[in-house]
């Protein structure tokens, strides 16, 4: 009973921190065009990282009962724990907005960046695969290429704003 007990705690906490990730909404009384990652690439950040995360906990209660992996193992368990934690913040987290003048990006961390569209020097794909708005103050936005409408929004600076100037 308490090794059940012990389960439903360590369920119920993982779902807190997954749902306290996933709160990270924008709220607005405007009308903004959102570039986020969709539905889908959220739903399996957290259908993937699920499994990390028991057999990170399996490993650790098999460990501490004395019938456990090497702490080599543990290591490398509780880094891809910690791997997919980024990554489910990434996907739920990471969101750019924009109007007519400006460009807001919300970071995964909640670094909050505001670049109007007159200030921007460059566009360009760095060696990640990330898009890099540079403004010419020297602040950067870095868009990954999987978030839903970001190539177009690229096209749309590159033909629009910078050419434009």
């Amino acid at each position: 009973m308490s090794l059940a007990l012990s389960y439903l705690f360590k369920l119920v906490v993982l779902f807190l921190v997954i749902l306290g990730i996933m709160c990270g909404r924008i709220k607005s009384d405007r009308d903004w065009y959102l570039i986020e990652y969709n539905r889908f690439s959220k739903i399996v950040s957290v259908v993937f990282s699920l499994p990390a995360f028991f057999f990170t906990y399996s490993a650790f209660s098999a460990h501490f009962s004395g019938k456990g992996p090497h702490i080599a193992v543990l290591i490398i368990l509780v880094i891809l724990s910690v791997i997919c934690i980024l990554w489910i913040n990434e996907t739920y987290r990471a969101k750019l907005w924009f109007d007519d003048e400006n460009i807001y990006f919300q970071s995964p961390y909640n670094h909050k960046i505001t670049m109007n569209f007159n200030d921007i020097e460059s566009c360009k794909l760095s060696r990640f695969e990330d898009y890099v708005i540079i403004s010419k103050s020297g602040e950067k936005i870095r868009l990954s290429s999987y978030m839903s409408g970001v190539i177009n929004f690229i096209e749309f600076i590159e033909t629009n704003v910078i050419k434009g100037q």
